[in-house]
This record gives structure tokens, C-alpha cells and sequence, in this order.
């Protein structure tokens, strides 16, 4: 009797054993396609991404902002030569601000203003001087790049404003001698600059002294006539 306890012990041992060895192996087996399942759901994502691209990820390109980290500009480390030369290349006068040298920074602020005819960057300009230089500079430079002769009456400089209409007339569309596109305050400069090139014009086209009679400036009237007088 005693020993058909422990054979009864012995079986049922064996009997639960191999019942948590098989649990264990199912569970393994479970864990393992879960793993795979994972694995393969990553790798589909991940190729998704990669197809549609940073415009496809969600609205107003918010996946583009979750993939693209924005790039932060340390000015601290940049020296005042790099500063106005990224400030030129983004055409931002404000970038100028961040230069070390406060002496340079109106003079990046005027260059940005001449080379773009932004006149309205002057007025970041602190000295009241240097802000009417500036925006001298970028009215020239407006009227060159938009053809428009009224801007070279808005420059404050006479001497200034004189070579904006030389400039419009010697290379620009201005050579019809039509002194009215300019603004009246101007005028009077065209109209001194076409005497000007119709004297010169007189002078290398003589062919008698009659003819250098009509030169109106008389230094070059002079001499025209000493060429006719041998």
C-alpha cells in the first residue's frame, strides 16, 4: 500500500512537470511571434516614412518638424565677417544686430539696404546721419534695378541725386532725352546732363566752325573752334 503511494506521487510529479514544461514552450513560442510581429510592423512604419516623405507626415508638414530638427544659430561663436555674410545671404538686415563690433553694425545694415534697395532697413540705423546716407544709397540703388527715375528724386543729396540721373540716362531706358520722367525737384539736373552729351555729341561731329558755334558750354565750344582754326 505504502508503495502504491509514492508510485501514485512519483507519476503525478511527472504529470505536472511536463504540463509547466509544456506551458513554458508555448509561452516561448507566443513571445516569439509577438516579436516578429513587432519587428515587421517597425520595418513597415519605418518604410512608409521613408516613401512618403517629410510633406506626407500629418498636416501643415508637422511630420517634417518631428523628422527635421530646426537648426539653431549659436551668433556667439560666429565673428562679425561670418555674421554679415550669412546676414547678405538670407538678405536679412536684422542679422546685423547680432555683431560684436557695434561700429559695424549700421555699415552691415547700409550694405544689406544699398545692395537689395531696401530703404526701410535705414531705419534700424541709430545715428541720424548715417541713416540719410543709407537711405541715399538704397533709393540709388532702386531706381537703377526698377528703372524708375522718380526714386532719384527721393535722395536728399544733390551730388548724389545728379549721378542717380546721369546713371538712368547712360544706362537705362532714359536715353529719349523725356527729362519729364523725372520728378520736377530733378529735372533741372537731365536737362543740364542732355546739354551736356548733345555738347559733346556737337563737338565730336564738327565738320565746321559754324557747326561748333552751336556747342553751348564754352570750354569745349573753344576748342572745337581752335580746330578749325589753322
Amino acid at each position: 500500500m505504502k508503495n502504491k503511494k509514492i508510485y501514485f506521487i512519483i507519476i503525478w510529479v511527472l504529470a505536472v512537470s511536463l504540463m509547466v514544461l509544456i506551458f513554458i514552450r508555448v509561452m516561448m513560442f507566443i513571445g516569439d511571434r509577438t516579436s516578429e510581429t513587432l519587428s515587421q510592423r517597425s520595418n513597415e512604419q519605418e518604410n512608409m516614412i521613408e516613401e512618403k516623405g517629410p510633406s506626407d507626415q500629418g498636416d501643415n508638414g508637422r511630420g517634417s518638424v518631428d523628422l527635421e530638427e530646426e537648426i539653431v544659430i549659436n551668433y556667439d561663436e560666429l565673428n562679425d565677417s561670418e555674421i554679415y555674410n550669412l546676414a547678405k545671404e538670407d538678405g536679412d538686415p536684422t542679422k546685423c544686430q547680432k555683431m560684436k563690433s557695434e561700429g559695424l553694425v549700421d555699415t552691415c545694415i547700409a550694405l544689406l539696404a544699398k545692395d537689395s534697395g531696401n530703404t526701410s532697413a535705414c531705419s534700424m540705423i541709430g545715428n541720424s546721419d548715417k541713416r540719410v546716407e543709407c537711405a541715399d544709397m538704397a533709393y540709388f540703388s532702386k531706381a537703377i534695378s526698377d528703372n524708375a527715375g522718380s526714386e532719384c528724386g527721393n535722395i536728399s543729396d544733390s551730388d548724389l541725386a545728379k549721378a542717380c540721373v546721369v546713371n538712368m540716362i547712360d544706362e537705362n531706358s532714359y536715353k529719349e532725352k523725356d527729362c519729364s520722367l523725372f520728378p520736377a525737384s530733378i529735372r533741372d539736373y537731365c536737362d543740364e546732363y542732355q546739354v551736356y552729351l548733345d555738347d559733346i555729341a556737337l563737338f565730336k561731329s564738327a565738320q565746321s566752325r559754324s557747326e561748333c558755334e552751336k556747342i553751348n558750354n564754352e570750354a569745349a565750344r573753344v576748342h572745337c573752334l581752335d580746330k578749325f582754326s589753322l
